[in-house]
């Protein structure tokens, strides 16, 4: 099972009770589908990048779950057809360890690594580093050609005769 990440958005004219309806009707859902250690966390509301649906506000609802991935699409679908969902997204994470049940869970897996103490990096193994290599592109000769001498000529300007022809002019 791979972990996956879900971040959607819910109307924000719809009250609380509505809204708690959505997330368990997507709950279950994924739940029927075989989907385990579902967490949910509900932003709340927030002001939206740029007006979606002529909304300016949405509620944000994140959810995180171990699936095997045969329920996206259903999922998906079934928030695409929904009035009360103005956006979703689902991103598969890189992690393959299952989501943990704590609460800070998001926040710690977004932070990064804190560095080993003098004392630690004493006594753990350090792993090694890695040069990446990287591949140089070959030398190539540039080669110059040289132009050609091309001998100038001028061309006379043709003769035109002068029309033989007058004008009729106009009495006035």
């Amino acid at each position: 099972m791979m972990a996956y990440e879900m971040v959607y958005i819910v109307r924000p004219d719809l009250g609380e009770e509505l809204v708690s309806q959505q997330i368990t009707k997507y709950r279950d859902f994924l739940k029927e589908h075989g989907a385990e250690n579902i967490q949910i966390k509900v932003w709340g509301k927030r002001r939206l990048a740029y007006p979606i649906q002529n909304f300016q506000d949405g509620i944000y609802v994140q959810m995180n779950y171990n699936a095997n991935g045969q329920q996206i699409a259903p999922l998906e679908r079934n928030m695409r057809l929904s009035e009360e969902i103005i956006r979703y997204l689902t991103i598969k994470l890189k992690d393959t360890r299952p989501v943990s049940n704590e609460s800070d869970s998001f926040e710690e897996s977004q932070a990064p690594p804190t560095p080993p103490t003098p004392h630690e990096s004493q006594t753990t193994e350090q792993p090694q580093q890695v040069e990446p290599s990287i591949e140089q592109p070959q030398q190539v000769e540039p080669s110059i050609e040289q132009p050609q001498q091309v001998e100038p000529s001028i061309e006379q300007p043709e003769q035109v005769e002068p029309a033989t022809e007058q004008p009729e002019q106009v009495k006035a």
